[in-house]
């Protein structure tokens, strides 16, 4: 990969971990998040539109599973 096309990439994957960190602790909510994922510039190099909201539920249930576990709930 040309150094371009990594510090896209690498941008890219920062916004969204961003707003997944938000979606995930409840401060946005599922549609304001696939909104502020989909408004990311070049999001296409990085995840397919339409496994958004998947991803994000997902992300969700990863992150209360492990919470749960180290004993921190909703």
């Amino acid at each position: 990969m040309s150094k371009i096309k990594d510090y896209i990439v690498s941008s890219v994957e920062k916004q969204v971990d961003k707003i997944i960190k938000e979606y995930v602790t409840n401060l946005i909510n599922l549609k304001t998040a696939t909104d502020k994922i989909f408004g990311v510039d070049n999001i296409e190099m990085v995840v397919e539109k339409h496994n958004v909201e998947e991803m994000l539920i997902i992300e969700k249930e990863d992150y209360w599973k492990k919470a749960n576990k180290e004993g921190r709930s909703q």
